[in-house]
C-alpha cells in the first residue's frame, strides 16, 4: 500500500483528468464515435464542445471511483483539492470559450453519477456521452462499444490505483495554505507570517501582526496551531 495525503491524491487525479481529456485523446474519441470536430465552419466551437463533454464524463468517473474506495471523510479530502485544481487548470479554460459549460456540468454530473450506479455503467456512459454530443448511438454501435471500452478501462484502472493507496495525515500548515489561497494576498501573507512567528516564539512580530487580523482570522490561526501541536503529539 502506498501512503498518500488526500491533497496529493487530488493532484494526481487532476493530472490524469488533464491527460485523459487532452486534445490528442479528444481527437481519438471523435474518430471512434464519428464526431466531426473539424468542420469547415465552427471547428473551434466543436472542439471545445467535445473536450468539455470529455472533461465532464472523466470528472464523474474520478469522483465515483474515489467514493467507491474511501469513506466519506477520506473521499472529501481527495475530491475537494481535485476539483479545486481542475477548476483552475481545466474548467476555467473551457468556460472562457463556452459560457454554457457550468450549467451543463451540473446536469452531466447528476446524469453520469446515476449511470455509474447502474448495471453496465460503461455502456450507459458511452450511450449518454454520444447523445450529449448530438450523436445517435444506435446508428454507430461500433463507436458506442469502443467508447464504452475506453470508459470502462479508465474506471477499472482508476479503482485499481486508488485501492493500492492508503490516506495519511497531511501537514496541517500545508492544508491551511491551500484553504486560504482565495484570501486577498495581503491577508493570507499576514496570517502565515503570524503562524511562523508563533512557532518561532517571535513575540515582537506577534505583537505587530496580531492587530491586523480579524477575529475569524485569528481563530483560524489558533485552529491550525492546535492541529500542528496534535500532529506532533501523535
Amino acid at each position: 500500500m502506498q501512503a498518500i495525503t488526500g491533497t496529493q491524491c487530488g493532484d494526481l487525479l487532476a493530472m490524469w483528468l488533464g491527460k485523459a481529456s487532452a486534445p490528442e485523446n479528444a481527437k481519438l474519441v471523435a474518430k471512434e464515435v464519428g464526431f466531426n470536430d473539424s468542420p469547415f465552419f465552427g471547428a473551434e466551437k466543436r472542439k471545445i464542445q467535445l473536450m468539455g463533454e470529455l472533461v465532464m464524463v472523466n470528472t464523474a468517473l474520478a469522483i465515483f471511483a474515489v467514493n467507491q474506495v474511501f469513506d466519506a471523510r477520506g473521499a472529501k479530502s481527495i475530491i475537494d483539492p481535485f476539483l479545486s485544481i481542475a477548476n483552475k487548470s481545466i474548467f476555467s479554460v473551457i468556460e472562457k470559450k463556452d459560457s454554457d459549460f457550468k450549467r451543463r456540468y451540473e446536469l452531466r454530473m447528476s446524469e453520469y453519477f446515476r449511470i455509474l450506479s447502474e448495471d453496465k455503467p460503461a455502456l450507459g456512459l458511452s450511450f449518454s456521452f454520444m447523445k450529449n454530443l448530438d450523436l445517435d448511438p444506435l446508428n454507430n454501435l461500433k463507436g458506442q462499444l469502443l467508447v464504452a471500452a475506453r470508459f470502462g478501462d479508465s474506471l477499472t484502472k482508476t479503482l485499481d490505483v486508488l485501492r493500492r493507496m492508503t490516506l495519511s495525515s497531511a501537514n496541517p500548515l500545508q492544508e491551511f495554505e491551500r484553504e486560504i489561497e482565495s484570501w486577498p494576498g495581503g491577508q493570507a501573507k499576514t496570517v502565515l507570517l503570524l503562524i511562523k512567528a508563533i512557532l518561532s516564539g517571535d513575540n515582537e512580530l506577534i505583537d505587530k501582526l496580531y492587530p491586523e487580523l480579524t477575529v475569524s482570522q485569528f481563530k483560524a490561526v489558533e485552529s491550525v496551531i492546535r492541529k500542528m501541536e496534535n500532529a506532533q503529539d501523535v
